[in-house]
C-alpha cells in the first residue's frame, strides 16, 4: 500500500468511526463538566438504548480516561494547594519564633555584658581590698615587732598602724 493510499484509507476509516461514534461522543464543553460518575450513567443511558459498538466502548473508555485524568489533576492541585498553605503557614510560624528567639538572645547577649562589666568591677574591688589587706598585714607585722622591741608604745603604736591601714 502506499502512502497516499494509507492516507486515504485512514481518513475514510476515520470519517466512518466519527459517524459510528457521535451518539456517545462528548463535546470539549462537555468533558470539561462531566464527572466520572455522570459518564458512566450516560454511557448505560446508551447501552441500554442500543447496544455500544466497539467503537463506541473505545470512545467512552476515551472519554472516562480524560475525564479521569482531569479530576485527578484537579484533586491533585487542591491537594498541592493545601499542602502550600500548610507550608505557608509553619513557615510564619517558624519566622515568627526565629524572630522571638533572636530577641531573647540580643536580650541575653546584653545580659553577659553587663554581668561581665560587673564582675570586672568587684574583681578590681577585690584587688584593691586584697591590696589593704597586704598592706595592713604588713603593717601590723612590723608593729608587733616593734611593739616586741619597745613594750612601752606597743599598744598605741599597733593601734596607729591599724587605724592607718583601715
Amino acid at each position: 500500500m502506499h502512502i497516499e493510499e494509507y492516507i486515504s484509507y485512514n481518513s475514510s476509516s476515520f470519517a466512518d468511526n466519527e459517524a459510528d461514534v457521535s451518539r456517545v461522543r462528548l463535546s470539549r464543553e462537555e468533558l470539561l463538566r462531566v464527572t466520572s460518575q455522570e459518564l458512566e450513567e450516560f454511557a448505560a443511558r446508551a447501552a441500554a438504548e442500543q447496544p455500544l459498538t466497539p467503537e463506541e466502548m473505545r470512545e467512552i473508555k476515551r472519554q472516562r480516561r480524560l475525564i479521569k485524568n482531569r479530576e485527578y489533576a484537579q484533586m491533585s492541585r487542591g491537594k498541592k494547594k493545601i499542602y502550600l498553605q500548610e507550608l505557608e503557614t509553619r513557615f510564619n510560624e517558624i519566622e515568627a519564633e526565629n524572630y522571638d528567639m533572636r530577641i531573647q538572645i540580643e536580650e541575653l547577649n546584653n545580659r553577659v555584658a553587663m554581668l561581665e562589666a560587673e564582675n570586672e568591677q568587684l574583681r578590681q574591688q577585690l584587688a584593691y581590698y586584697e591590696c589593704k589587706i597586704h598592706l595592713c598585714n604588713h603593717l601590723f607585722h612590723k608593729a608587733y615587732i616593734n611593739y616586741s622591741n619597745n613594750s612601752k608604745l606597743g599598744s598605741w603604736h599597733i593601734s596607729t598602724h591599724l587605724w592607718i591601714c583601715i
